[in-house]
């Protein structure tokens, strides 16, 4: 199956309160929003999502910079949208290459799977947002518990791929022959009320992907859809996400993907699949300057003993290992495990 249960992923319910029974899915949008920016601190570069959740945390950014809680934000658009949003709204703006390292980004999606993976992109904005999102440190996804999926796909809406406009029929039918087997039917958008194609931000088009099954391993699908000719980015996001904030009837739940902290120069954060956990790790270098910090929590001792001692015969560096929880109800470490 193309999703299952990640022992990476833990989750915890923030609020249980019952809400009233009148909220539209706006509200609950704009309470996971406003849960996301309690992640926000003074000092931060920012990616500032784009979406009908997004928009609502980039509007509480701006309420807390003019209330004086928060100082000194730089936010980083992920649209020309949310750019004029947040324009709009007095938050500074800067660029990737300017600050090519984010400390957080907030982000909507449109669906999320249950081991954090994303479908994003509906509004044609995937690549800005991969790039921006992929380039951040804590990535927070915001949603209503509508976009809660079994496996990405299973919406039955579109699993969108960015292609450029040179001959994109042709891009199209490859796209839809690579997942025939999933009952993939790959349609061209277009703009609303019409036939003229939909143009991204970057000046591409999209292709949307309805599939009627799940497409199965999605690293290999993620590869197959970038391998081809004419294809610029697609909109699943894999291991990006590394906390998931869920509104719903019944409260607000938080979901947490642990991973690699490392730090090389500027400092990045890596979160990976369970799958891509070595692959990685064997392309950082075989001498070096950083330390890997791997997080677990009593529950999953099991499983990360068993990583740790993988971790440690790949990069060779034992001193430079070191591990902890990530807080109550004890610390502990498998550092000399």
């Amino acid at each position: 199956m193309g999703s299952a249960s990640n022992p990476l992923v833990t989750s915890s319910v923030v609020d249980d309160s019952p809400l009233p029974s009148n909220l539209t899915q706006d509200d609950l949008k704009k309470l996971a929003a406003y849960k996301a920016v309690e992640y926000v601190k003074s000092g931060m570069v920012v990616g500032l999502g784009t979406g009908s959740t997004a928009k609502h945390a980039v509007a509480r950014i701006s309420e807390l910079l003019r209330q004086g809680k928060l100082r000194d934000i730089i936010g980083i658009p992920t649209s020309t949208t949310t750019h004029e949003q947040a324009v709009s709204l007095g938050i500074p703006l800067s660029d990737l290459d300017s600050h090519p390292v984010v400390d957080l980004s907030i982000d909507g999606a449109d669906e999320v799977d249950p081991a954090l993976n994303l479908v994003k992109g509906r509004g044609g904005s995937l690549l800005r947002e991969k790039m921006v999102e992929g380039a951040s440190k804590k990535f927070v996804v915001i949603v209503d518990e509508s976009k809660l999926v079994k496996h990405l796909g299973g919406s039955g809406l579109a699993v969108p791929v960015e292609v450029v406009p040179f001959c994109c029929d042709f891009t199209r039918g490859k796209l839809e022959e690579l997942f025939r087997e999933a009952g993939c039917k790959a349609k061209l958008r277009v703009k609303s009320g019409g036939e003229t194609a939909a143009v991204t931000d970057n000046g591409n088009f999209v292709v949307d992907l309805y599939l009627e099954r799940d497409m199965g391993d999605l690293e290999a699908a993620s590869e197959a859809i970038l391998r081809l000719p004419g294809v610029v980015e697609h909109g699943m996001f894999l291991g990006i996400a590394t906390t998931l904030i869920v509104a719903g009837k019944s409260g607000v739940t938080v979901k947490d993907r642990f991973g690699l902290n490392c730090k090389s120069g500027p400092e990045l954060s890596l979160f990976y699949r369970t799958n891509w956990m070595l692959h990685t790790v064997a392309q950082l270098p075989k001498h070096p300057p950083f330390n890997i910090m791997f997080y677990f929590t009593v529950e999953q001792r099991k499983f990360y003993t068993e990583a740790f001692h993988s971790l440690k015969s790949v990069v060779n560096q034992p001193d430079y290992i070191v591990g902890g929880d990530r807080g109550p109800p004890e610390r502990d470490s498998i550092s000399d495990v």
